[in-house]
């Protein structure tokens, strides 16, 4: 059961970082930067979804499970593709290190998902 607890911190601390995200791009867009706001608020609608989520996850809840990773996966590959192709290395690096976070999480937590079936 501490993998669980453990788990969903992991998911939350990730998806706090894309709060973080959407703070940060809407600071460089306030300075003059083109960014999307649909980037801005897709950063933040996931972030808060990915929080939200992480903190239902439970026994026996694999829907919770299931949605985390629509949730924070594709987003997060979005990210570290954009970074890649643009030639941020150090983003793109934190962006797999965020993948590598979140497949750990759920492979901590899935034993737990199918508990009882």
């Amino acid at each position: 059961m501490r993998e669980l607890a453990i788990a969903r911190w992991i998911f939350a601390g990730v998806a706090a970082t894309y709060v973080l995200s959407a703070a940060m791009l809407l600071w460089v867009r306030s300075r003059g930067e083109v960014v999307p706001g649909w980037v801005i608020g897709a950063w933040l609608a996931t972030g808060v979804a990915g929080i939200v989520l992480a903190f239902f996850l439970a026994r026996e809840r694999p829907v919770v499970w299931w949605a985390l990773l629509v949730v924070l996966v594709p987003w997060m590959i979005y990210a570290l593709v954009g970074d890649a192709l643009e030639k941020h290395w150090f983003m793109a690096g934190l962006d797999a290190a965020a993948l590598i976070a979140i497949a750990r999480a759920l492979q901590m937590a899935w034993p737990f998902m199918w508990h009882g079936f």
